[in-house]
């Protein structure tokens, strides 16, 4: 989410735009676009594992355990997980992952 203009530092606002421009012309994704394009493949292969409850539950776990230790609040970080990982349709995704689109 772009953050509102402050009139500081606008040499390197000015930077972060033309950087950013570069990787729209060269098609090149930007971090939170890698994240969650790993984060629907892990959902993939969790909806194809045999065990898929008990693997969504550890990497639940897994994402609530990291926020902590980064930082955030354990019940917020709980709620954020659970939101994300209920709005997954990881077999709508596994064409896709598979390369078969369209």
């Amino acid at each position: 989410m772009p953050r509102e203009i402050s009139g500081t530092a606008e040499a390197q606002r000015q930077r972060m735009i033309r950087y950013r421009k570069r990787l729209r012309e060269r098609q090149c994704p930007e971090t939170d676009a890698v994240d969650g394009a790993v984060s629907d493949a892990v959902a993939v292969l969790v909806r194809l594992s045999s065990n898929a409850d008990k693997l969504s539950g550890y990497i639940a776990r897994a994402a609530v355990n990291l926020l902590v230790s980064r930082g955030y609040d354990r019940k917020e970080a709980i709620d954020r997980v659970r939101r994300r990982m209920g709005r997954l349709e990881a077999r709508d995704l596994i064409p896709i992952a598979a390369g078969r689109q369209g």
